[in-house]
């Protein structure tokens, strides 16, 4: 497997991971592929978007940044592996990797937010994310 910042060309298959994975339970999104590409195609400009490949075909993907609020606190916006290669240890390897490439811009914590039913939960639990203390999601329904 190899992990490199996703190109123009790879966009196709990125939309096609997310948009299967994000019809299923917990999440029941309704995307459009034209949705899908305007929020992920800024991401290819600033560099924020690797792929996992496996036989010239991305397998995965993830998506992180720096926060704006503070240089030292990274997050993981999306995290998606195919089906099929689920399981196989690549989205441990996308984690470790953008992990290992904010530490070197001097980041030293990453968080995520994810559905509390999704298995992204446990998956990060196994890689020693833990909840955090100081931050919380709060909502209201209208």
């Amino acid at each position: 497997m190899k992990i490199r910042n996703a190109k123009e060309k790879d966009l196709k298959e990125i939309v096609d991971i997310f948009m299967a994975g994000s019809k299923k339970r917990p999440f029941l999104q309704k995307w459009t592929r034209k949705k899908v590409i305007d929020c992920f195609s800024p991401f290819l400009k600033t560099k924020e978007l690797w792929v996992a490949i496996i036989d010239e075909n991305v397998v995965g993907f993830i998506i992180a940044g720096i926060s704006s609020a503070n240089k030292r606190i990274a997050y993981i916006d999306e995290l998606w592996v195919t089906e099929n290669y689920q399981r196989k240890g690549i989205g441990k390897s996308l984690s470790a990797f953008v992990e290992g490439h904010y530490k070197k811009k001097g980041v030293d914590v990453m968080r995520f937010t994810a559905y509390r039913k999704s298995k992204a939960v446990g998956f990060y639990k196994k890689l020693n994310y833990k909840a955090s203390k100081d931050v919380v999601l709060l909502e209201k329904k209208l």
